[in-house]
């Protein structure tokens, strides 16, 4: 705790005006509080009684003798005293014979007196007397002002002589000697202190000085000291860096044991925490590996004085660590004292050196035993060394191939190439590996793939090279078979569909390259079933040989035919002239398949349809123009067979038809072409319908109802969807209330919202809020989203579910399990319900992959505070093995098919139990 310094000068001259002025004070209170007032009343008074005296004599005569001047001469003499009021004098009748007034101001104060005025015992008349006695005592107190003032100014003079002489004799004095002994403080011991005086100070000063010399000699003397002691901790500190070791000192215990008194700093190295924690717990015995323990306390036991020990023992360190470690110590002789002999030691750290003696032995052990084939080189690549397995798979032994160079073992018809690449690949990265043949000593070359690796010097140099042989000649047998099945038809020899992938991949990126014309051919055999049902699959394999070869026949050597599964090939033509070649080809193909095909002693008579396409007219793709091309066969096959047709006119008609489609479409909204249906979900417990989803239907006036599945993606790439949306949620809203009234209850509606509709610049969809406030509440409504909005949501989209959702709206995932599920998105956007998709319930059976797959979906939603909705439930035992489950809720045609919102109603109104005919055909979930 710090004190502020207090000024001894602030001290003296406090005390000084205190001792000089508080009697000062004493004595003015006394004078003006106690003797003031007393002089004051008597002066008054002796005033009032001079005067009385002289002109009661005076009036009084005058009266008598009836000399009335004399008494106004009086009066006038006494009137002349500025304390004297008012003198009144009366005779005995009461007349008035003197009367006079001195000029005062107002308010001051008069003292009056009346004397009754008697000659010879009688009465003659009255004196009336008033002094100001307020004018008395004020003159009297300027005296007293005067005086005082004068006390002070001694005082004050006598205060500045005090101070003046403590300044010089006691002040300054002492000031020196602070700033000496601060400088002393801070260290600065030069310069001795003198002093003339022979007071209290001066004897202060000497003092001091003589400190001051012996701190100058204690602190070199500690400085020697300190020095020695550093030059001693950097000695001891680069020897024990230079060894390595941990350097100790222990005592032994009065019951048995070593005490640590001293550990060198390093020894966390070796016992796995600082050295103070092991000083603390005082024997490092109890940290030898336990079997090691025994023969280690033993050896020390059995230690006399002056002796040494060297062993080799485990430790196993505080962090958990087992370290090897060599123990050198030396039993110090008992001192005179009687203190107990103390083992001084060091622990070398040689675990390193043990794992690389085990990592040497090991590895002598893998590279005698290792079934791979090994060769040591020297830096020149000459062999010094092999393995027993190199001997196996090569039959050279190392008395075959020593100091021979590395490629007497390689195949003669690759040693100029390979050894080429082989040292340049050493000098540039120091190891090569990749495949080559190997020449065994039988004769026979084996393919094989070799690695060679450096092994440095210490300096960087090389020091050997490791030569490593795999036997790969039965896996290069296996890829070409393997490689020969993937790519090749295993009947017709022909390539298969991913080899005529990869070749058309390579003609589309010539052809843009070029410019030129690229044209694909899809064929098929017409009528082939019919050959395999008459003749048998047997003879049916031969037709599809020779087909195979008759198209090839047909076609330029540039040209891929592949056989893509069945009776389907496809042609791939590239580097056309013009289109007319391509006509060329499709009819010689026509013709060559038209002649008979010999079957056993029959002949059998085929034809093949063909579609054409077009690079680049027709598309940019392989998938596209194998798609054309197919569409284009299937033009071919409805036209009458054995004939070709282009892609052009397919694709003019499929236009036509999407434009058609697309007119109506806008024209059914406008025409109010489309209706709701309404399919009921129900608590499982229960049978209770407390939920219903809202399913679009399009009735078309031509051609009645036309699937969600066929409208809904056209509407999504049109736009209609919005307009179809926001109509679809109002109408649902107008139903919710006919339901809520029917039912007396609420009964929440899910509704379909597309992605397309989260993508409106408008943001249309967060209209919705506005139009709840005039139907249902919020809570009526749920909103079912699938899982790819929420793992593709923008922040866009994010924004307006998060809006929806505020409004009170709840939110469902439809068809969960389908896509790419996330469960962190789940929480992130607070779902309500997961619809788990009709594929799964459509399978359910007991100890079935989709149960569990339902079960495991029914507990992740619970645990996540979701309730489950399983759809497509069509029998009891599918709705039982949910409810075991655990499931919440159910939709599907065994409890209801979708039907119009009267239907609902009817069904509400009657306790929600029966099924209704379903009048709406179609799925039982479809969307929005």
């Amino acid at each position: 705790m710090t004190h502020r310094s207090r000024s001894l000068r602030r001290t003296m001259l406090v005390g000084a005006l205190i001792g000089i002025f508080l009697p000062t004070l004493l004595f003015v209170g006394y004078e003006f509080g106690v003797r003031f007032p007393a002089e004051s009343e008597r002066s008054v008074q002796e005033i009032e009684a001079r005067y009385s005296q002289v002109l009661t004599r005076a009036m009084t005569l005058s009266i008598w003798t009836g000399d009335l001047h004399y008494a106004n001469e009086i009066a006038d003499a006494v009137m002349r005293d500025p304390n004297v009021a008012r003198i009144r004098v009366t005779d005995e009748f009461g007349d008035e014979i003197v009367d006079r007034r001195a000029g005062r101001p107002d308010g001051t104060t008069q003292r009056s007196r009346t004397i009754p005025l008697v000659h010879a015992g009688h009465t003659v008349g009255s004196l009336t007397l008033e002094v100001l006695a307020h004018q008395i005592r004020s003159n009297l107190y300027g005296k007293l002002q005067g005086q005082l003032v004068l006390i002070v100014g001694q005082l004050l003079l006598s205060l500045v002589i005090i101070l003046l002489v403590m300044e010089h004799r006691v002040l300054r004095p002492l000031l020196v000697l602070k700033g000496a002994a601060g400088r002393i403080a801070r260290g600065e011991f030069e310069g001795p202190l003198h002093s003339p005086r022979r007071d209290e100070i001066g004897d202060l000063t000497r003092s001091l000085d003589r400190m001051r010399a012996d701190l100058k000699a204690l602190l070199a003397a500690r400085d020697l000291a300190a020095r020695e002691l550093g030059h001693s901790e950097r000695r001891f500190r680069i020897l024990s860096s230079i060894t390595n070791d941990v350097v100790f000192t222990c005592r032994r215990h009065a019951v048995g044991g070593w005490r640590v008194d001293w550990l060198s700093g390093d020894a966390e190295r070796i016992f796995g925490c600082p050295g103070e924690r092991v000083v603390e717990a005082g024997d490092w015995l109890h940290l030898v590996c336990p079997p090691q323990r025994p023969a280690l306390e033993a050896a020390l036991r059995q230690l006399q004085e002056g002796q040494s020990l060297a062993l080799e023992t485990a430790l196993d360190g505080l962090d958990g660590a087992r370290r090897n470690v060599r123990l050198r110590a030396k039993l110090e002789p008992a001192e005179a004292d009687g203190a107990a002999p103390r083992l001084h030691g060091a622990l070398e750290d040689i675990t390193e050196r043990k794992r690389a003696e085990e990592a040497r032995r090991l590895a002598d052990a893998v590279y005698q035993n290792s079934g791979q084939s090994i060769v040591i080189t020297d830096a020149q690549l000459h062999i010094v060394a092999v393995n027993p397995a190199f001997s196996v798979l090569s039959g050279f032994g190392l008395d075959d191939v020593k100091d021979q160079p590395l490629e007497v073992l390689f195949a003669e018809r690759l040693k100029p190439q390979m050894l080429e690449n082989l040292h340049e690949a050493l000098r540039a990265a120091g190891r090569w590996e990749g495949e080559t043949w190997h020449r065994r000593l039988a004769g026979q070359d084996i393919a094989c793939w070799l690695s060679v690796d450096t092994v440095p010097r210490d300096d960087g140099e090389i020091d050997h090279y490791v030569v490593i042989f795999h036997d790969i000649t039965e896996k290069k047998r296996t890829e070409s078979l393997v490689w020969q099945q993937a790519n090749y038809d295993s009947l017709t020899g022909l390539p298969n569909r991913r080899l005529f992938g990869d070749r058309l991949e390579q003609d589309l990126k010539l052809a843009r390259r070029n410019g030129t014309l690229l044209a694909v051919l899809f064929i098929d055999l017409d009528r082939f079933k019919e050959v395999n049902d008459v003749f048998g699959h047997h003879r049916g394999d031969e037709l599809l040989v020779e087909a195979a070869q008759r198209i090839s026949a047909c076609v330029r050597d540039s040209d891929t035919v592949a056989r893509i599964g069945g009776d389907e090939f496809t042609l791939a033509l590239p580097n056309l002239q013009r289109s007319l070649d391509v006509e060329s080809t499709a009819r010689a193909i026509l013709e060559a398949l038209a002649r008979p095909f010999p079957i056993g002693n029959e002949s059998v008579f085929v034809s093949a349809s063909i579609g054409i396409t077009l690079f680049p007219d027709d598309g940019q793709s392989m998938v596209d123009l194998l798609k054309n091309a197919d569409q284009a066969m299937y033009e071919a096959k409805r036209s009458g067979r054995n004939r070709f047709s282009y892609y052009m006119s397919a694709m003019e008609e499929s236009s036509q038809l999407r434009m058609q489609l697309t007119n109506a479409l806008h024209r059914a909204l406008q025409q109010e072409e489309f209706q709701l249906a309404y399919q009921p979900i129900v608590e499982l417990a229960s049978g209770r319908v407390c939920k219903t989803e809202a399913l679009v239907r399009w009735l078309h006036p031509e051609h009645g109802v036309i699937s969600p599945d066929a409208f809904i993606p056209l509407a999504e790439e049109t736009g209609v969807i919005h307009a179809l949306g926001d109509w679809v949620f109002r109408q649902a809203l107008a139903d919710a209330a006919r339901f809520r009234a029917a039912s007396g209850e609420p009964i929440q509606i899910g509704i379909n919202l597309s992605p397309v509709q989260l993508r409106h610049p408008d943001r249309r969809c967060l209209q919705w809020t506005e139009a709840l406030a005039a139907s249902v509440p919020a809570s009526d409504v749920i909103i079912e989203i699938t899982e790819g909005v929420l793992l593709d949501a923008e922040d866009f989209v994010v924004d307006q579910l998060s809006q929806l959702k505020a409004s009170g709206m709840q939110f469902a995932i439809d068809d969960f399990g389908t896509g790419y599920s996330s469960l962190s998105y789940l929480k992130k956007f607070a779902i309500d319900y997961v619809k788990i998709d009709r594929s799964f319930t459509a399978q359910l059976a007991p100890d079935s992959d989709e149960l569990a797959l339902c079960e495991a979906i029914v507990v992740m939603a619970h645990k996540l505070g979701l309730k489950v909705i399983a759809e497509g439930i069509e029998t009891p035992a599918q709705r039982d093995l949910l409810i075991a489950i655990g499931c919440d809720l159910g939709q599907g045609y065994l409890f209801a098919r979708p039907m119009p919102a009267d239907a609902l109603i009817d069904r509400l109104r009657s306790g929600g139990e029966g099924g209704v005919a379903d009048t709406l055909h179609g799925p039982a979930e479809d969307g929005p």
